[in-house]
């Protein structure tokens, strides 16, 4: 990509002059600046294990469309950039609360000089990677972002899986650890219940002077990191590998210095501590102004001589652990995490300052003075900070250390009392709203492409040539688009086992969260894979389907440990609906922004924005034990466990696998719900082009009309739902047939009368559907509700299966439609389709006239003895 300069010239897009390159790097210290004050609450309140894997998943995603972004618009690209600086908020914050929770006390510096080393070992890794990347005629610079934004992902997964914020809750710390981590720690420290003197902290002398010798130092290598590259090819004269190879070296040398003094800060006994501390901190700070002056007077002729300068300089750095980082530990003791986690503030500061300073000073990056006016500037703030250390720093713990007023457990009894001022004795219902938005946001994620298919056909920014003609790259076949929707069914099958292996390990907050991550991930990047091939796009619906399998799992687990019995219609009725509710949304939305001047693509990255949100409230907002949330009040509590057994409160029964999966009653439920998925996935992913090529809608008339017609029949699920949970007059086994009739039976016939209807007619159309999907809503009632009296304490199993009914489902659909429909323009092909499915529900119908039951199965009683429980198993492991 080019662009033509003001001078007639032409020159790349990505050539920044010094103040675009100023305001990308100033976003991120932005970012920092404004990210520290939630981060940091979100670690206070939650701990670290959510909000650090939040901040890796947003640095990823940020990363990962770097490339796009920066060919797009200056200020797209300082936006993205801003968005790094709210991620990159969350690094001390981190360290800190690692430190404190994980830290022996004998072991802390050693702990400190592993974890501050980050930015060291990022500097080597991505100055090598991104040198060969760059220099590569087959990759190029894009892919060091892809390479980093994957990797990032992946770490970020693995700490989602390992880390707990408490040594005590981790199933693979032994006694023997825990007592070592423990050893000569208060039981405020290890017990985290002390309010935290924020004031006194941040009025500390020793404390400001440990964070101005960090400032000194974080300004010393973020300046290295972010402009050695330019200093080392404008003015050392080093070509671009080299420069890549010599930073990586460099910067890995000072690794072994930084155990090295770690292990002398916390074994030297014949010096006193605050001896230790002022020799380690004039080493770490004092000398690294001095090198920094040195390294401004290094001709280019001597660059070699730079490099050694620049890598002694890193190796002085390494003494930090037993300088300001070793005084604020002792002098906060168990406010570490918050002294620690507080440098963030300083990091904020330099990421400014350092940038702020090549502007003022450096006009012409291959100018030598210019650059070193910067480095005498950064010096003169290292040696104030040495000499300050000396006036404040100390090896004694601070007065605020000792036994507070009021302790965290007050706090959380006032949060709690505030909550339920808030939300009465209902919050289930945030629970259940915030579940349903995540389950539409990932059925929105994978149904958004059935109706950009209709709009991206009249794309000719990407072409091919078809028959002798150019067509638009994104006009799929019909066969094209079966592999497309067919990889989604796909990913859902290979996906089922391992996502519901995490439902029953991990419970559905980490599993939930984890598919709404990859949904949201792969929704974002779909455009990008759908300009690369068509084997990239059905790539990335794979993976799409495997996000796409948790969502029954997730209902099941929600209706089973946060429904009262007599509410039960009421959930199903509410997150069963997600497939309507996601059609109405996404229909809409993307005919919008489709005939917008946005464009297709940006239906994929509105879907992809609003499901991280979504899910990072629910990541905070939810958990898989009432018990456990400081939210539910004891009124609600004994509401949901009203009428429960032990066994379900408890979840301590071995799961009858065999027999729940030989049930006729069961099978029965899944035929049944097999019928109403395949009716609603069929609509959702072929309506939009029925409606086109058979009834002669325009686009935007297409997803209104969707839209309302899906819409209409959301009161009737509650109507319904609420008519099964209070009807007296019936018995339960005879709601259970009528509403069955009319959710299964009544559908088939609603489809065939559908089949029948002309173009001319095709309101009449419109209207029929929107009566079907009213029949669709009486399912609460009759299905599910079976289901769930038979199965009782396992009806989360019930419902999670019907996974595998919608795996048929998926397929059974674009089958069909291959099948029979080589015209998408003709009526009587498509009856075909709605007649084999109607012949389905009929069956169902039947059946469940044989088999349904409202009693509870025999496998669902305690016999006494069970082989073995989830908590054995956990005791086992």
């Amino acid at each position: 990509m080019t662009t033509t300069t003001e001078n007639g010239t032409l020159k790349s897009a990505y050539d920044f002059n010094q103040t675009q390159k100023t305001y990308i790097n100033w976003a991120v210290g932005f970012g920092t600046f404004l990210g520290t004050f939630p981060m940091n609450y979100l670690f206070v309140r939650i701990g670290a294990r959510i909000p650090f894997f939040s901040a890796g998943f947003l640095s990823a995603v940020a990363t990962g469309l770097t490339p796009f972004v920066a060919g797009q618009s200056m200020w797209i690209f300082v936006a993205l950039r801003f968005m790094q600086g709210v991620a990159y908020s969350a690094d001390f914050a981190a360290i800190g609360i690692v430190i404190s929770k994980w830290a022996p006390l004998n072991e802390t510096a050693i702990f400190i000089a592993i974890l501050t080393s980050f930015t060291s070992i990022s500097s080597i890794i991505t100055s090598g990677v991104s040198g060969v990347l760059c220099a590569s005629s087959t990759f190029g610079w894009k892919w060091s972002f892809y390479l980093h934004a994957v990797s990032g992902f992946i770490l970020f997964i693995i700490w989602f899986f390992l880390y707990k914020d408490d040594p005590t809750l981790h199933k693979s710390v032994s006694s023997k650890e825990l007592f070592k981590i423990q050893k000569n720690k208060s039981e405020a420290h290890i017990k985290d219940n002390k309010i935290v003197p924020y004031f006194k902290i941040f009025t500390s002398p020793v404390i400001l002077t440990v964070w101005f010798c960090a400032f000194t130092e974080l300004s010393t290598f973020i300046l290295i990191s972010q402009y050695a590259p330019a200093y080392f090819r404008e003015v050392l004269g080093f070509d671009i590998v080299t420069i890549g190879l010599l930073n990586g070296i460099m910067t890995g040398i000072h690794i072994p210095f930084r155990f090295v003094c770690a292990f002398l800060s916390d074994k030297i006994s014949f010096i006193s501590e605050i001896t230790k501390i002022h020799i380690f901190n004039t080493l770490a700070v004092g000398c690294v102004g001095i090198s920094f002056i040195v390294f401004g007077f290094i001709p280019a002729k001597h660059n070699i001589m730079a490099v050694v300068c620049l890598a002694i300089l890193e190796c002085f750095m390494s003494f930090n652990s037993g300088g300001f980082y070793k005084c604020g530990t002792l002098h906060a003791r168990q406010f570490s995490s918050t002294v620690i986690s507080a440098i963030q503030f300083s990091k904020c500061i330099a990421l400014i300052t350092g940038p702020a300073l090549i502007n003022l000073f450096v006009s012409d990056e291959s100018n030598q003075s210019r650059w070193s006016h910067v480095f005498m500037t950064l010096s003169a703030t290292t040696f104030l900070a040495n000499i300050l250390s000396f006036v404040y720093f100390t090896d004694q713990p601070a007065e605020w250390t000792e036994k507070s007023k009021y302790s965290k457990k007050e706090q959380d009894v006032n949060y709690s009392k505030m909550i339920n001022r808030l939300w009465g004795n209902y919050f289930r219902v945030v629970i259940v709203l915030v579940s349903f938005m995540c389950l539409v946001s990932v059925c929105s994620n994978y149904i958004i492409i059935n109706f950009t298919f209709i709009c991206m056909k009249d794309d000719f920014s990407e072409t091919k040539i078809w028959n002798g003609t150019i067509k638009s790259a994104y006009d799929y076949t019909p066969i094209e688009k079966k592999h497309i929707l067919w990889a989604v069914a796909f990913g859902t099958i290979v996906g089922i086992f391992p996502m519901n292996m995490l439902y029953v390990r991990c419970g559905a907050r980490l599993a939930f969260f984890s598919a709404g991550v990859l949904s949201a991930i792969t929704t974002g990047l779909t455009p990008w894979a759908a300009s690369q091939s068509i084997w990239a796009l059905v790539a990335f619906r794979f993976l799409q389907g495997v996000a796409y399998s948790a969502d029954f799992a997730a209902i099941g687990i929600v209706i089973s440990k946060w429904a009262p019995l007599d509410e039960t219609a009421v959930f199903i009725s509410t997150l069963t609906s997600f497939t309507s509710i996601s059609s109405i949304i996404t229909n809409g939305v993307s005919g919008v922004i489709c005939e917008s001047h946005l464009g297709w693509k940006w239906s994929f990255y509105f879907h992809a924005a609003a499901c991280l949100a979504v899910f990072i409230i629910w990541a905070l907002v939810y958990k898989d034990d009432p018990t456990l949330h400081k939210s539910v009040s004891a009124k609600e509590l004994g509401k949901i466990q009203r009428n429960k057994s032990e066994s379900h409160i408890k979840d301590d029964m071995e799961i009858p696998y065999v027999k729940i999966f030989t049930s006729p009653v069961v099978l029965t439920v899944w035929l049944c719900a097999f019928t109403e998925l395949s009716t609603l996935i069929l609509i959702a992913t072929y309506a939009p082009i029925y409606f086109r090529s058979v009834l002669g809608f325009d686009i935007k008339i297409i997803g209104f009309y969707l839209g309302l017609m899906l819409a209409i029949h959301l009161p009737f699920r509650f109507v319904c739902a609420f008519l099964s949970d209070k009807t007296k007059c019936i018995s339960e086994i005879s709601k259970i047939h009528i509403f069955n009739t009319l959710a299964v039976g009544c559908v088939g016939i609603s489809f065939i009368v559908f089949s029948q209807i002309p173009a001319e007619h095709n309101i009449s159309a419109v209207v029929c559907l929107a009566v079907l999907e009213c029949f669709t809503s009486f399912n609460c009632g009759g299905f599910y509700k079976c289901g769930t009296l038979h199965a009782r304490q396992f009806s989360s199993i019930v419902i999670s299966a019907i996974q595998f009914t919608k795996c048929i489902s998926l397929f059974s659909g674009p089958a069909l439609v291959a099948f029979f429909v080589t015209d998408e323009t003709n009526q009587i092909q498509w009856s075909y389709v709605f007649f084999v499915l109607a012949g389905f529900t009929f069956l169902a119908n039947i059946l469940s006239f044989i088999f349904f039951t409202d009693q509870p199965a025999k496998w669902t009683e305690d016999g006494g003895v069970v082989k073995y429980s989830k908590k054995k198993e956990i005791v086992k492991i």
